[in-house]
């Protein structure tokens, strides 16, 4: 089954980061991106909730999606191409 908690935990495991440093990742850049508030950041629990399929949808998806370097609509949905086209 394609899941956001299996496709989060793809993700993780490629890039190897536990969700302590995604969360790290994503406080980061929600203070420092122009794009995002400090209030997007997410915690680790709300990552591992999301890891362990007990948060099925979140509207966490860009901020996780720019930190992660996956495409938003990939992530929350399964559907279209897992990295943009300016992946290297």
């Amino acid at each position: 089954m394609n899941t956001l908690a299996s496709r989060l935990n793809e993700v993780l495991a490629e890039k190897e980061w536990s969700q302590e440093h995604l969360a790290e990742h994503c406080s980061r850049i929600a203070e420092q991106s122009d794009d995002f508030d400090p209030k997007d950041s997410v915690s680790q629990v709300a990552i591992h909730k999301i890891a362990s399929g007990k948060t099925k949808s979140t509207r966490k998806g860009p901020i996780l999606s720019a930190a992660l370097g996956v495409n938003v609509q990939w992530l929350l949905t399964g559907q279209g191409e897992k990295y943009p086209r300016d992946h290297s």
